[in-house]
């Protein structure tokens, strides 16, 4: 059973890259992923001239017409390791020359040691706001044992000394005044003269700014655009050390006073050291500080005395290789003696690719430092395995993909050059006899211009196929296909790709084909004559319409020969039978269901003004001493005592004219009677809601009354208990005199 299951895979497989390999050139058909090889024999008379490599068979294709082009790789540059200082050699080789097809996987390896005494740039921007004066004498007295550290490790050290405090404006400094406050001042260039740096450490002027955060992103942008200024050497590791004990400003923060410029990544500094469009420019994003600082190779490393450090553990994750640590006083050449070891020994690599370009390529390294711990020691080597894969074609013949550690400017070059052709190509014949003189014959094949296509380019217009989009039968399974790609086909089907039956389109109810009134043809009725419709049902023909010479009574239109009846006039209480050329349909009680429809017109014209919103446009009211009443071709309905508003009745006539329109009089309406009515009403109502009131009012003094007898009674039933009168008067009074000796005794009158 396992067996026939993996026969079955197998089987499958071949199917679909089959599918896949239908490729007409030899170009398309080595470009495929899926690698596909092409046979170029000039007479091919087999099955398709792309296949799989998977299927390679020497029937289908001799080994000298075959074109099946395979990647390769050869060494470039091949430098030898050396510690030398300016010519150090850390990665070998330095170059690979690839030829790359796509679907093939090509290896290639190199090998990375680390240098002894490699140059180690250390550049301490200094926060140098008034707080920091502990922290400078800190560093003061570590200075020579900072340098001592890392000497024992490299031989070669240069520091360097930046400051910054904050922009020297409102609301970021409320006094504002020259040199001492300022965003950035670089102080003394890169340099091995350890005593030089600890004197002009020591004495650093201190400034002050109004708010709490301060300018170090913008020390760091101006110590890394101005590198020929500050020192960064070529050939070195860079480690920037920012200390502060304040959060910092970023990009947005300039609005305050009025600075919407933004930052630009360039180098800004005059001929003492200050960064001059502090007050044109906004404070750098963080996004543009990592930008440079990846491209620089620099590592920074920040030594808060902040109260709250995620503030900079933020940041440095934000900030490619960065780290962020809090300040412990006395201990600073400990923290910086373990950064730069772990940083010097730990190794990780870096692609530079385009995003665009990276899409296309899987690059993968063995081991892969991203995960794995990768430590190297000085003088010590490791190999690594790198794979490249080609994913899919794209129109770039040629490209460089740059390999480097990061935080180091050694790096490996790949010189990718993509295999997009076949070797026959060259061979090509120009505007062949075999291509009508209008196409090359290459590999095999004709390759056509635009607008011709087929074996011989004898063919016109788009290249076609016989296979729908959906689906890869030919013609659907239902005729044949020409050598242009257009189905023939069998009887009892048409279509483009012989997809619709010659029968297969919409009836009527008797089951008639297109209603007997037309062709089926691609599944859609094509209808003759005066029929229309998708099943060809719809006449166009108005004869069953007319009645005494009028379409639809005059009330309508014919529509598939029946009568589509207009909606009645807001005025019309009457109906229409649409079979019967929307004649009115006749009812019982017609004439008073007219009379109060009518009412809202009638409400209108008592009140005044325009009531065509109410009445409508086709009817029309007379005044009673230009009608005649008894006209011998005018038959009136009367409408009498009509209730047509509260309290108001209407008298009122109306007609019926030929051309649907009415004419409506109004004779009289009075509300005289429900005036009365309506008083006698009110006066009813009156006397009721007083009568309610005075009974309201006995029955609820009745009620107190009853409250206080019993009360009374159930006093009088307690017997002699005592009682206080709240209106008693004692008829004594009692002096104390404050004076007298005998503080007891009292004297009454």
């Amino acid at each position: 059973m396992e067996g026939r299951l993996l026969l079955v895979v197998v089987f499958l497989q071949g199917v679909l890259c089959q599918r896949v390999c239908e490729w007409k050139t030899c170009r398309e058909c080595i470009r495929d992923p899926n690698l596909c090889m092409w046979c170029a024999a000039q007479n091919f008379n087999g099955t398709g001239q792309c296949k799989p490599v998977t299927q390679m068979d020497d029937n289908w294709c001799s080994p000298e017409h075959l074109q099946n082009p395979l990647s390769n790789i050869t060494i470039g540059d091949s430098k030898d390791f050396s510690s030398e200082v300016g010519h150090m050699v850390q990665l070998k080789p330095q170059s690979y020359n690839l030829k790359l097809r796509v679907g093939q996987e090509q290896t290639f390896s190199f090998s990375y040691k680390a240098s002894v005494n490699f140059p180690v740039d250390l550049y301490f921007l200094f926060d140098a706001s008034n707080s920091m004066t502990r922290m400078k004498d800190d560093l003061v007295n570590q200075t020579y044992n900072i340098f001592e550290s890392i000497s024992n490790k490299t031989k070669d050290v240069y520091m360097g000394l930046g400051t910054f405090i904050d922009k020297n404006l409102i609301p970021f400094n409320n006094k504002i005044s020259a040199n001492q406050t300022y965003s950035f001042k670089h102080e003394l260039k890169l340099t091995n003269n350890i005593t030089l740096f600890n004197n002009k450490l020591s004495h650093l002027k201190f400034g002050a700014n109004a708010d709490d955060p301060e300018s170090g992103l913008e020390g760091i942008a101006q110590a890394v655009a101005c590198k020929h200024i500050t020192g960064w050497r070529k050939q070195s590791r860079k480690i920037l050390v920012l200390m502060t004990d304040q959060a910092y400003h970023a990009a947005g923060d300039g609005k305050a006073a009025g600075i919407i410029r933004p930052y630009d990544g360039g180098c800004y500094l005059d001929k003492n050291g200050y960064y001059t469009k502090e007050k044109e420019m906004d404070y750098p994003s963080v996004r543009i500080i990592n930008y440079m600082v990846t491209k620089e190779e620099i590592k920074i490393l920040f030594v808060s005395g902040f109260s709250d450090q995620t503030v900079y553990n933020i940041l440095a994750t934000a900030i490619t290789e960065s780290e962020a640590m809090s300040y412990q006083p006395k201990a600073i050449t400990s923290m910086l003696d373990e950064t730069y070891e772990k940083i010097s020994q730990q190794i990780k690599l870096k692609l530079n690719l385009t995003d665009e370009d990276r899409k296309h390529f899987e690059i993968t390294f063995d081991p892969n430092c991203d995960y794995d711990n990768c430590k190297v020691t000085p003088g010590q080597e490791m190999n690594f395995t790198g794979k490249i894969l080609l994913q899919q074609y794209f129109n770039k013949d040629q490209l460089y993909i740059k390999i480097n550690p990061i935080g180091l400017n050694d790096e490996i070059v790949l010189n990718v050059t993509v295999l997009s052709d076949c070797g026959c190509s060259q061979y090509a014949e120009i505007n062949s006899t075999r291509c009508h003189n209008i196409g090359n014959w290459s590999c095999g094949v004709c390759e056509c211009p635009d607008a011709k296509f087929g074996p011989d380019c004898g063919c016109t217009g788009n290249s076609s196929t016989c296979s729908p989009p959906d689906s890869d039968q030919i013609c659907s399974g239902h005729g044949t296909c020409n050598p242009c790609g257009i189905c023939k086909c069998a009887e009892g089907y048409e279509g483009k790709y012989c997809e619709y039956q010659n029968n297969n389109c919409l009836r009527n109810n008797a089951g008639n084909l297109c209603s007997g009134h037309g062709t089926c043809l691609d599944g859609k009725c094509t209808c003759i004559g005066e029929w229309t419709g998708p099943a060809c049902d719809c006449t166009t023909s108005k004869t069953t319409c007319i009645s005494d010479g009028m379409e639809c009574n005059n009330r309508g239109h014919c529509v598939c020969g029946i009568c589509a009846c207009d909606p009645p006039a807001k005025w019309d209480a009457r109906t229409y039978d649409s079979y019967d050329f929307c004649k009115q349909t006749q009812c019982d009680d017609c004439h008073s269901k007219q009379c109060r429809h009518l009412i809202p017109c009638i409400n209108c014209l008592n009140e005044g003004g325009s009531c065509q919103h109410v009445c409508g446009d086709t009817l029309f009211v007379q005044d009673t001493e230009f009608v005649d009443m008894n006209g011998v071709n005018t038959t009136w309905q009367n409408c009498t005592h009509i209730q047509v508003n509260f309290g108001c009745y209407s008298d009122f006539k109306y007609v019926y004219n030929d051309n649907n329109t009415m004419t409506l009089v109004v004779l009289d309406t009075s509300c005289a009677q429900s005036q009365m009515y309506i008083g006698v009403i009110s006066v009813i109502i009156l006397v009721a809601i007083g009568i309610a009131t005075l009974l309201a009012w006995k029955l609820l003094t009745n009620a107190r009354d009853r409250r206080e007898y019993e009360a009374f009674l159930k006093s009088s039933q307690e017997g002699d208990s005592l009682r206080i009168n709240p209106t008693y008067t004692a008829p004594t009074t009692t002096y104390m005199n404050p004076a007298f000796e005998n503080s007891t005794e009292q004297r009454t009158e």
